[in-house]
């Protein structure tokens, strides 16, 4: 088969095409483009598809694409797809991984156009593809994260008679969360709003950046109106004060407090139990406190229940 070794040329015998635009704009872009005659033989990649398998022009044109780079596991889909295409079925969009020429694999998501030339039929069928790798990875972290997450709210219903079991728990949510604010927030946030504990994170000036649903809705607000105000504009001046001093101890010792106290919420005396934890940016200075808060009223009624069945007299 003829090589298509300038993509202008490949375009400029494309009716109504205007090559010179179009061809400098696929040279130039980070999408692969490659050209498939009919049969399935490449006869055109672009630089972009070169960087990203490995396999420069000359190691590809002629060759069945998938006989070397889908995955075996999809070789035969593949094969069904584009036979589908080239025989009527018009474009297409699919997502598979593609072998570059080290092992490696790549998740891209094609998108293809056939180029029919009159009662010929297709003649050349473009792929456009974006190599979606990182995202694909990402949704697999965030996967495996959310079934840890749920395996740990599972636990959560024994904390009530297990105190080990209550701070296994702790430990491990938040070090999830320390994760979040230190790699991706933007991925592991999902995770922080489907907690029911109340979560919150402040910077130095201990002023709110972030805080979850849960904690949010306390003040009637939500993690977008929160973030911005201070204790001041959330309690009266008394409780302020005092969480202000908490949050205090925790940015100039640089250590963990854990501390057990009532607000009233709804006309209700409520108990909770609050772990403060610094936040530390590259340099390891702390930049701000991580709240973690755990509404223990009823562990405590229940307790309190048992110490006076206890304590109560056998009758006579």
């Amino acid at each position: 088969m003829k090589q298509i070794h300038d993509l202008r040329d490949f375009f400029d015998r494309q009716p109504g095409a205007e090559p010179s635009l179009l061809a400098t704009f696929l040279e130039m872009v980070d999408a692969l483009v490659v050209v498939l005659d009919a049969d399935g033989r490449i006869a055109y990649v672009n630089p972009a598809s070169e960087r990203v398998t490995g396999f420069a022009p000359a190691d590809v044109t002629g060759r069945m694409f998938w006989e070397f780079l889908p995955a075996p596991a999809e070789s035969d889909a593949v094969v069904a797809a584009f036979k589908k295409m080239t025989s009527g079925g018009g474009a297409g969009r699919y997502e598979n991984y593609w072998l570059t020429k080290d092992g490696g694999r790549r998740y891209i998501s094609w998108s293809n156009t056939c180029l029919v030339e009159g009662v010929a039929g297709v003649r050349y069928v473009v792929a456009t593809g974006i190599d979606f790798t990182e995202r694909r990875r990402a949704e697999d972290e965030l996967r495996q994260h959310r079934e840890a997450l749920e395996q740990l709210v599972e636990a959560r219903s024994d904390e009530l008679t297990s105190r080990n079991t209550e701070l296994h728990l702790e430990m491990n949510v938040r070090r999830l969360i320390e994760g979040a604010l230190r790699q991706s927030e933007r991925h592991y946030r999902t995770l922080i709003e489907s907690l029911p504990q109340d979560v919150f994170h402040k910077d130095r000036d201990l002023v709110y950046l972030y805080s979850n649903v849960s904690y949010a809705r306390r003040f009637d607000l939500t993690p977008v109106t929160l973030p911005g105000k201070t204790d001041a504009n959330l309690y009266p001046a008394d409780i302020a004060a005092e969480r202000e001093a908490r949050d205090r101890m925790v940015i100039e010792s640089g250590a963990v407090f854990e501390t057990v106290e009532y607000y009233l919420l709804n006309g209700e005396t409520r108990i909770f139990r609050v772990v403060r934890a610094p936040v530390r940016d590259d340099r390891q200075a702390v930049a701000g406190i991580l709240g973690i808060a755990w509404d223990i009223t009823e562990f405590k009624r229940a307790a309190a229940r048992n110490e006076a069945a206890v304590a109560k007299p056998p009758p006579a």
